[in-house]
């Protein structure tokens, strides 16, 4: 099940790319994760049958940071902490795939609320901390026996309170009115008087 819900991620993330004609850096390395995790991830899943789809799919990724490599990793390099709050629920999730019944539900909600905390930043602060909170902290708390959830909370708690104390600061920064002078014009303003 894990392999099927992780290939149809691949799918959704290769049809934005297709989708969009002149894609972000962003959303590029956006895709790239959407690609790169389930290759890797069902190596171990599936074993030798994936074989072929798994280096297909690492061609694609290639291919897809070949366009443009300084952009991807220059838009990974901008938003680190929500990458990471991203591969943290991707991780919490994961580790509810071991699970079964409500647990298995559970962890499953409690990772996909901790991925979405950085596009919730961008809307609330506030919301952003409470499904923070509440999505990492009660399935830590729930499988604190086994000693990955408590260190992926830690970690999820550290990367989202970063991403969203780097989304407030930059929602607060004051903008330029008017749009910057070339230092050549400057120059050339110099000279003439």
């Amino acid at each position: 099940m894990l392999t099927v819900v992780l290939s149809a991620g691949t799918l959704v993330a290769t049809l934005i790319l297709r989708t969009r004609p002149h894609p972000t850096a962003g959303r590029r390395a956006a895709v790239v994760a959407g690609q790169l995790l389930p290759a890797l991830v069902c190596f171990s899943t599936v074993g030798r049958l994936w074989l072929v789809p798994g280096a297909l799919l690492l061609a694609a990724t290639a291919l897809t940071v070949a366009v443009a490599p300084v952009a991807i990793v220059r838009a990974i390099g901008a938003a680190w902490p929500g990458v990471l709050t991203v591969a943290a629920g991707l991780c919490y999730a994961l580790a509810a795939a071991g699970t079964d019944g409500a647990l298995r539900g559970f962890g499953l909600a409690a990772g996909l609320v901790v991925a979405a905390v950085p596009w919730i930043a961008n809307r609330s602060g506030r919301a952003a901390w409470v499904v923070l909170v509440l999505g990492a902290i009660p399935f830590a708390a729930v499988t604190w026996w086994a000693l990955v959830t408590p260190f992926v909370c830690v970690l999820a708690l550290i990367a989202g309170f970063t991403t969203i104390h780097g989304r407030r600061q930059t929602t607060e920064c004051p903008t330029p009115s008017s749009k910057p002078v070339p230092a050549t014009s400057r120059l050339v303003e110099v000279t003439a008087a």
